[in-house]
């Protein structure tokens, strides 16, 4: 069994969260870029290295989201998230689980206009936890570090109710190598404050993919 594979595997995996919560808080002028919001949503990783699979592929993610207008360009945001999986596979039994806490600032170039894009910079705190039993043996393995992330990408306006915004990003946390991903999250306006919306997130070096889906509204 590699050393600090699931425990990397997490991070990984809450590194792929990095921005999401921002994604799904956020839309152009039209919708909440760049507003004051609160999100949430709800997902799950799937892991390219088929050991990882093999053990953590049942997992869930959930994660929260508030983000804070200050002026009409810069918003400032707040973000949590969790991931959790249960371990049952040729007789290895355990759990593992993971939070990252996030805390960014986002400026958005064009709020008016139907293609707004933005920047993003934060620094992100994760503690990832691993607990497995196999024939009598016990390991276990509990990590926290610090780090930051960046992020760029644009909105664009499809019409009056529908945005979809490609991204990119870069996390860097502990001594570990960076997390480098591209994604692609659309959000539908039900209401005047009230936004559903759907991710697909790809970590480039491992390929593991991240699917979410939330919701946010407007205060």
């Amino acid at each position: 069994m590699k050393k600090h594979l699931y425990a990397i595997a997490l991070l990984s995996v809450l590194n792929l969260q990095a921005e999401d919560i921002t994604k799904l808080e956020t839309s152009n002028s039209n919708g909440l870029l760049g507003q004051s919001s609160i999100g949430a949503y709800v997902g799950t990783a799937r892991y390219a290295d088929e050991e990882t699979s093999d053990l953590l592929d049942n997992n869930f993610i959930f994660g929260l989201g508030v983000s804070l207008k200050t002026t009409e360009n810069i918003s400032l945001g707040l973000s949590m998230s969790t991931m959790r999986a249960d371990i049952d596979y040729n007789g290895i039994t355990g759990d593992a689980s993971g939070l990252a806490l996030s805390a960014s600032a986002l400026y958005h170039f064009f709020p008016k206009e139907d293609i707004d894009p933005y920047i993003s910079l934060g620094l992100r705190w994760v503690s990832t936890k691993v607990d497995m039993e196999y024939q009598g043996t016990t390991y276990s393995e509990d990590n926290s570090d610090n780090g930051y992330m960046f992020s760029a990408g644009a909105e664009f306006d499809l019409s009056e109710t529908v945005f979809l915004t490609p991204s990119a990003s870069y996390t860097k946390v502990g001594d570990g190598d960076a997390s480098k991903d591209i994604a692609v999250a659309i959000d539908f306006k039900i209401t005047e404050t009230i936004y559903l919306g759907g991710i697909i997130e790809i970590e480039l070096d491992e390929t593991n993919t991240g699917y979410f889906v939330g919701i946010s509204g407007k205060f």
